[in-house]
């Protein structure tokens, strides 16, 4: 049990943070929450079902189709789900367009890899195969992020700093998976060490996108006040 006490510890505080965005979701109504909210779906079935593989949790087992699925396919959808999470939090179409067209090209890159995963699936890749074309992809995919991360972090802007060193943790946390599977025999195959590269990313992830919510939440709450205060001057002078 205590080789499994880490990643059932990070379960539970994305569960813990998934109950605080349904709060936000419906304090603030933004829809990009809910790109955060698939997010951590997306990354906690992936975690749960890989330590199911080891610690046999579940008192059922479910199909090889089903397992699949759960896999790559999910942990991709998931970062694809945070990159369009992150565009509109920070506004990149309206604010930064050159931007948003490189998060865009790197959106278009992962659902590709949704699709491609899905495509393959008939061909009954072993692990060792799928584990090669998942550590390909994921290292391509890797530099268009640092392409876009680069180009956030050259706008020197507070707000938009908190949310790419947190992409920046997740980027660097899920190629450590599937370098370090390469080391491993048949790729890390049942081993929970190849994903404690992501949860660790996450982790900090979390630390910092809350942080960056205050942040925005502040910014917000300014920009009302202002415009409250300039109606009541125009009101006054009238």
């Amino acid at each position: 049990m205590q080789n499994y006490i880490f990643h059932l510890l990070f379960l539970s505080i994305c569960i813990f943070q998934s109950v605080f965005i349904v709060l936000q979701l419906m304090l603030y109504k933004r829809k990009e929450y809910v790109y955060y909210l698939l997010y951590l779906v997306g990354i906690s079935v992936y975690i749960f079902f890989k330590v199911n593989e080891v610690a046999l949790i579940l008192p059922f087992t479910i199909s090889k189709l089903a397992y699949e699925m759960l896999d790559q396919p999910i942990i991709i959808f998931s970062i694809w789900m945070y990159i369009r999470f992150g565009y509109f939090f920070l506004n990149l179409k309206e604010l930064q367009p050159k931007v948003y067209r490189a998060a865009v090209r790197l959106e278009i890159g992962y659902a590709s890899l949704v699709a491609l995963r899905i495509i393959l699936m008939p061909f009954q890749l072993t692990y060792y195969q799928a584990s090669i074309v998942f550590l390909l992809a994921t290292v391509i995919l890797a530099i268009m992020a640092m392409q876009v991360i680069i180009r956030l972090l050259l706008q020197k802007n507070l707000l938009n700093n908190f949310l790419v060193s947190g992409g920046l943790c997740i980027t660097l946390g899920g190629i450590f998976g599937p370098i370090i599977a390469t080391f491993l025999p048949n790729m890390g195959e049942c081993n929970l060490l190849v994903y404690a590269g992501i949860e660790v990313g996450v982790f900090i992830e979390m630390i910092l996108l809350n942080i960056g919510f205050l942040l925005k939440n502040k910014i917000l709450n300014q920009q009302v006040i202002k415009a409250q205060a300039k109606i009541i001057k125009q009101y006054q002078n009238k």
